[in-house]
């Protein structure tokens, strides 16, 4: 079978991606610096866009949060690693997610309308140590974010540009913190709705493109296994080391992520369902599209004997190789668009977290608009560094994804439990929960992603939901037993 090996350079040069990146970046910057006017001085726009967040903009930018690195390479990778089963474990569980999430905020907006943060919440139900308890799985599900896109954008710039893969990185984390720094929360909802725009727009042109210059739907129906041949849509294999894991990851993503918490608070109440039904709709077309590259690349394999040697770039490599050098270009402006999407989310939601549930809590309990807008700011210098460094390691994609997917699982029954049945948990047992969970759960996840076995990731998943939320009931029955007095001694007959 002849082999069809990849490009021998790439298609442009390293000063391509840095212009790439400076136009892109120039864009952004203008359109926040145009829009946002007077709201850049004002806490509440940084924070929550004031609370007058339409449902069309809500949608538009829930949906383009939710869009990150995963959604943009795992999808197509899935697809071309395990066909249809892969694809129906990524998109199934990322859309109910949002919707599950769009219910339960609806529910915190009445309880909590004017709050900030799901840990501020938190800290007013069960005190301080379970606050710090949260902030700690918040604040670190934002660094693993923002480095992820990271990851995705600078692998995509090395392969089409040459540009360096750490240069990458700086570069696109610049290019996030350039516009995210001018008016927080309203500069990100402002570019998520042009970015989602031109996910959209993208899309649509690229995969048609590159299904029709493939064969069309045969192209497609070729790889609908996946070049590991599963055997259907519920493939065992797949459904017990992929599915599971993702499936808990993801319907506690948007519980445990304060990037939606944080857009929830920016919508007004009677909208925050809507607007996270409609973004669910939104979101499932752009995973369910970039399928279909997965595919075509999957059945190439085995007809053309095409080599992927990166299945996380397998979308990409198809519209490089049947599509046009422009269309190739236009992709990797999607992807950037995507990435920066959810990036600049993460900053915005790291610095609502630190200026609310540490500055305003802890150090200055009235803080002055000039000094909060300065925590914030500078929240999102310290969180960038972070990530960059992460970034720099060079950790694959999809273990980074699981391994905060799994960190938020940790979250999803103790966050339900406060919401439907308080009565049920209490400080001690809340704690207990989560940091047992943390404590066992996640060294057990991580022993078996880098060990590379499936049983053990799945077992560190459903250990951090089942521990967190049984723990912090039996520690909450245990206690209210010991605190009942003893029933009164029967008199003697």
């Amino acid at each position: 079978m002849p082999t069809l090996p990849g490009p021998s350079s790439p298609a442009l040069t390293p000063a391509h991606g840095v212009l790439l990146l400076a136009v892109f970046g120039a864009v952004m910057f203008a359109l926040t610096v145009a829009l946002s006017g007077a709201e850049r001085s004002d806490t509440e726009a940084f924070l929550v866009a004031n609370r007058r967040t339409s449902v069309g903009v809500g949608a538009l930018s829930i949906a383009a949060t939710w869009i990150w690195a995963p959604a943009l390479f795992v999808s197509s990778q899935q697809a071309y690693q395990h066909g249809v089963a892969g694809v129906f474990w990524f998109v199934a569980p990322n859309v109910a997610a949002l919707v599950l999430f769009g219910f339960v905020a609806a529910r915190i907006r009445r309880a909590f309308p004017e709050g900030y943060t799901l840990p501020q919440l938190i800290e007013q139900r069960y005190g301080p140590r379970v606050h710090a308890a949260y902030l700690v799985g918040f604040l670190g599900l934002q660094v693993c974010s923002l480095a992820v896109q990271l990851v995705a954008g600078a692998l995509t710039l090395e392969r089409l540009t040459g540009l360096g893969y750490a240069a990458g990185v700086a570069g696109l984390a610049a290019v996030l913190l350039s516009y995210s720094l001018v008016s927080g929360l309203r500069a990100s909802l402002l570019t998520d709705v042009l970015q989602m725009t031109m996910i959209l727009g993208i899309v649509a042109l690229a995969v048609p493109w590159t299904v029709s210059a493939a064969g069309g739907w045969g192209a497609i129906e070729g790889g609908l296994r996946g070049v590991s041949r599963v055997s259907g849509v519920f493939d065992a294999k797949v459904a017990w080391s992929y599915g599971v894991v993702m499936t808990l990851g993801l319907l506690a993503g948007p519980l445990g992520d304060q990037m939606h918490w944080q857009r929830a608070f920016a919508l007004p109440e009677r909208s925050v369902r809507p607007a996270f039904l409609l973004g669910a709709a939104v979101f499932a077309v752009v995973p369910l599209a970039l399928a279909l590259l997965g595919f075509v690349a999957a059945a190439r394999v085995a007809s053309e004997g095409w080599i992927v040697a990166d299945p996380q770039l397998a979308g990409y490599v198809a519209v490089e190789r049947l599509g046009p050098s422009w269309l190739t270009i236009g992709f990797v402006v999607m992807l950037l668009c995507g990435l920066a999407s959810t990036g600049d989310s993460a900053l915005c939601a790291a610095s609502s977290l630190v200026a609310v549930d540490v500055h305003a809590r802890y150090l200055s309990p009235s803080p002055s608009a000039a000094s909060t807008l300065r925590v914030m700011r500078w929240t999102m210098v310290a969180l960038s560094v972070a990530a960059v460094a992460i970034a720099w390691l060079r950790i694959p994609i999809l273990w980074l994804f699981l391994f905060y997917g799994s960190l938020r699982a940790a979250y999803l029954l103790p966050t339900l439990l406060t919401l439907y049945a308080p009565r049920w948990v209490d400080a001690r047992g809340m704690l207990a929960g989560v940091v047992g969970a943390l404590v066992i759960g996640l060294p057990l996840f991580v022993y078996g992603a880098l060990t590379k076995q499936p049983d053990w990731q799945v077992a560190g998943t459903c250990t951090l939901v089942a521990l967190s939320g049984s723990l912090a009931v039996v520690v909450r029955a245990r206690r209210r037993r010991q605190l009942e007095p003893p029933a009164p001694a029967e008199a003697p007959s």
